[in-house]
């Protein structure tokens, strides 16, 4: 499956109400501006010291909960999972820096990568340069540009239109099917639901018939 179209319709099922510790984040915020009000070397300001401390480790434990059963539910689910070689690094560092390190896409694929090893499922990354978002999953035609603010756009040769997570985790999908050609016979448990077209399943069938891939939809 394709990490970026699913992640966050996942963590919303994981019957975590805030997977990202959010409201957590408000008592945070509140434990920190009543630390600033306290006198230095004073008893009460020691006493929050301790709750600003533990409301840090209540963000952190709910975070690192909601992942791992996202992680696990994913590995348990799935034969084969698809993800891209994100720099997240640098995406931590740009004007949604927040919201990427609450995401936890680094974790993610790390626990991934242990768990999958563990089940003896596959994980298979594809490479950050790969044009997922403006290539056409239907005609693979490629656009000159895409911006970033373009959520949807329309094929200029096919007329297909696309929205740019679920397009892209259908190309990743793709691509990593034809990295695996002929490297794993097993048959393989897909997330395809409605994400994926009459005309993208017919293509992935045949993909799969060329690799020797047995690929079976949920």
């Amino acid at each position: 499956m394709g990490q970026r179209c699913r992640l966050k319709s996942e963590q919303r099922s994981s019957g975590q109400a805030d997977p990202t510790g959010r409201s957590r984040l408000r008592d945070l915020r509140q434990q920190q501006r009543c630390l600033t009000g306290r006198q230095k070397g004073s008893r009460r300001r020691e006493k929050q010291r301790l709750r600003v401390a533990r409301a840090h480790a209540g963000v952190r434990h709910a975070r690192q909960a909601a992942v791992h059963a996202l992680t696990s539910r994913l590995v348990y689910k799935f034969d084969l999972i698809c993800i891209e070689d994100l720099n997240v690094r640098a995406l931590s560092r740009g004007r949604n820096a927040r919201a990427m390190q609450e995401v936890a896409f680094g974790e993610i694929r790390r626990q991934l990568a242990y768990k999958c090893d563990w089940y003896g499922k596959i994980l298979e990354t594809v490479d950050r340069w790969y044009p997922s978002s403006k290539t056409c999953s239907v005609c693979r035609h490629k656009l000159d540009e895409l911006r970033l603010d373009e959520r949807q756009w329309r094929c200029p040769q096919c007329g297909s239109r696309h929205d740019r997570d679920i397009n892209a985790a259908r190309n990743l999908l793709m691509e990593a099917l034809r990295q695996l050609a002929g490297c794993d016979d097993r048959d393989l448990c897909v997330d395809a639901e409605d994400a994926c077209s009459e005309e993208f399943s017919s293509r992935c069938s045949q993909m799969k018939r060329e690799a020797g891939i047995g690929i079976a939809p949920v």
